[in-house]
């Protein structure tokens, strides 16, 4: 996309492409013939010659739900894919529906193996990542996927904005397109560039919740270790188990003689940084 002097609202880009994708309506019905006319390359393709896009973050894991619905119903919206590669097709939208019918061929329903397609020509790699996100923008998310669309979509807006002019302060875009709130992306990046491997999967899998998992993100990598093994012995965390960790770490700095020798004074570089996060958002609230 070529830059232009014409001021962009992103949103407004957005659901551009949004009723590309699925248009409404009797002038959609129009437009949406007229689109598959230029952009389908079949009308169906087997389940197992789409596979899934690497930008999708989100969860695709229970779908019992989805399954039953799909082998009662039949599948009610095409899958949106992009232009054949190799033989194969990635997922734009529809990873959820994807893994329910190869579930249910797996099954022996074979009924359900060729689905309906819309195959879509990419035309912006940053907006076809946007468009991803914004697709989800109403499905239920863990804390660990609100954090990674806030922090991907702030990354992807820097991006964009080499592109073309939008409307607005990247955080006043961020705002508007996720409900963000300033402190909170505070958190999220606190978070993101100080927590260990180890946490940021239970992180993941949703077994922590965010508030003991902010905690944990402003330790030395040598506390969260502890924090780890304390999570593997108790089957979990708490906000006082997090709490105490800091308030071990913090008594251990004050002790004359614990600094190993050779090292600066200081606090650790993980903690600094979490308290330089703690204070912007101190600030920002």
């Amino acid at each position: 996309m070529a830059a232009s002097n014409k001021k962009f609202n992103l949103t407004e880009l957005l659901n551009q492409r949004s009723k590309e994708a699925a248009p409404q309506g009797q002038q959609g019905a129009a437009e949406a013939e007229k689109e598959t006319a230029a952009t389908t390359a079949s009308t169906t393709a087997d389940i197992y010659d789409l596979i899934p896009s690497k930008d999708n973050f989100y969860s695709v894991e229970d779908v019992q739900d989805l399954k039953q619905s799909i082998e009662l119903l039949g599948i009610l919206q095409p899958l949106l894919v992009t232009d054949e590669e190799d033989g194969k097709r990635r997922i734009i939208a529809g990873h959820r529906r994807r893994l329910a019918i190869m579930q249910l061929v797996d099954e022996g329903k074979e009924r359900f193996r060729y689905v309906p397609i819309m195959v879509k020509p990419t035309k912006n790699a940053i907006l076809d990542r946007l468009t991803l996100i914004f697709a989800n923008g109403f499905r239920e998310k863990t804390d660990w996927e609100k954090m990674e669309e806030v922090l991907q979509t702030e990354a992807l807006v820097v991006e964009l904005r080499k592109e073309v002019s939008l409307e607005g302060r990247t955080r006043a875009i961020l705002a508007e397109f996720t409900g963000i709130k300033e402190a909170q992306l505070g958190r999220y990046k606190a978070i993101k560039n100080n927590l260990c491997p180890r946490l940021m999967e239970e992180f993941k899998a949703d077994n922590i919740g965010i508030s003991v998992i902010y905690e944990l993100s402003g330790l030395s990598a040598e506390y969260q270790e502890r924090a780890c093994e304390l999570y593997q012995e108790n089957n979990g965390l708490t906000i006082s188990d997090a709490k105490a960790l800091k308030r071990q770490e913090e008594d251990a700095q004050q002790i004359p003689g614990q600094m190993e020798f050779g090292k600066p004074e200081g606090k650790p570089e993980g903690q600094q940084a979490w308290q330089e996060a703690q204070e912007a958002v101190q600030e920002a609230a």
